[in-house]
């Protein structure tokens, strides 16, 4: 069983802006910004402009996407800073949970098993007690015969041929139908791929 947690791990980082780029550009980025606003730049002081050069040489965008049961390693060094072994138990909060899942997953396994063992059982029990019945009312209607109550007698092994074919017949029926709708979700899932 995936876990959303775990199972969706995504080392990848997608850095919108490169720092390295926008700091290596940064006078022609500037001048791009003085050219298209140019009465708004001309307007300003040479303190403001000073200010406006500074902050934007500063201010760099960087965005980052991580995703996966731990944080990203820089977050981690950035934990660190704060509190020493912040690190360490969050690699331990993990991986107690990675265990805890896997320990959930098994003994969903073993239930999954010994529900079907236990069907399994249910299914061949009845059908020996099924066999045992059909027997004894063979057996019963024989006697019926072999006492001169042959009328009975044929009744009940009739009923029981008759009770025999249609429990045959319901069942190929019902696994003719399950093994159709298996096809049908078969198909299906083979489509939405």
């Amino acid at each position: 069983m995936q876990s959303p947690d775990d199972h969706n791990v995504n080392d990848e980082i997608d850095v919108v802006e490169n720092t390295h780029d926008i700091e290596n550009h940064e006078e022609e980025i500037l001048d791009m910004i003085k050219h298209d606003n140019q009465d708004v730049y001309n307007k300003l002081n040479e303190e403001e402009r000073l200010s406006l050069e500074r902050t934007f040489t500063k201010t760099v965008e960087r965005r980052m996407r991580f995703s996966g049961p731990l944080p990203h390693p820089e977050h981690l060094r950035q934990y660190a800073e704060v509190y020493e072994d912040a690190p360490k138990e969050i690699f331990e909060m993990a991986r107690k949970q990675m265990e805890h899942r896997h320990e959930i997953e098994i003994r969903e396994s073993d239930l999954r098993k010994s529900i079907v063992n236990k069907s399994s059982f249910n299914n061949n029990l009845g059908v020996i007690l099924g066999f045992i019945l059909a027997l004894t009312f063979v057996i019963g209607g024989l006697t019926l015969i072999a006492i001169d109550k042959a009328g009975y007698g044929f009744t009940v092994i009739a009923g029981v041929i008759v009770s025999l074919v249609s429990i045959v017949t319901i069942r190929k029926i019902g696994e003719k139908d399950s093994s159709e709708d298996e096809n049908e979700s078969d198909d299906d899932k083979q489509e939405s791929k």
